[in-house]
């Protein structure tokens, strides 16, 4: 066995080119992270798994096996607000993301949790988690969290991350 590290962009990259040039390198690959699977699988460079000759799937919540892999690391993104005078308290994403709500907003500027900024920012606009699970239009996402800009003085990586 061969091991060969990339970051994300480089894997996903490889992998497809190695489909694309018919000579494929890799027999599997590790830590892809959820939104880049739809264009994995779109472009070729990842089979259906066959769950049932993985010993021990069956103890994992239903949820974490997909047809093309299994979901081993689960993330979490909260939205919360605090209290006190003159605070409108939050509803749902969608308050959050809405410039006629006042207020200061805080966002992670870690450039790998921008998947999970944009997926609050699409759904508060309306898109499914189906349309999600087709890809994260970055664009709509920027046009969203951009518009309560004035509420969060600072928000550098996503913007230049998805730039």
């Amino acid at each position: 066995m061969r091991l060969v590290e990339a970051d994300i962009d480089q894997a996903v990259a490889a992998a497809s080119a190695q489909t694309k040039a018919g000579n494929v390198q890799w027999d599997a690959l590790s830590s892809i992270d959820a939104p880049y699977m739809p264009r994995l699988v779109k472009e070729g460079a990842i089979e259906k798994i066959d769950a049932s000759a993985i010993p021990g799937l069956s103890s994992l919540p239903k949820a974490a096996v997909h047809e093309y892999g299994i979901g081993v690391l689960n993330s979490v993104v909260t939205v919360s607000y605090r209290s006190g005078d003159n605070i409108t308290p939050l509803k749902s994403v969608k308050d959050f993301f809405d410039p006629n709500i006042k207020g200061a907003r805080a966002i992670s500027s870690n450039a790998g949790e921008a998947q999970f900024v944009c997926a609050l920012a699409l759904m508060s606009d309306g898109v499914s988690v189906d349309d999600l699970s087709k890809g994260i239009d970055f664009k709509r996402c920027l046009t969203i969290v951009d518009r309560e800009r004035d509420e969060r003085p600072t928000f550098p990586l996503l913007t230049e991350a998805a730039r």
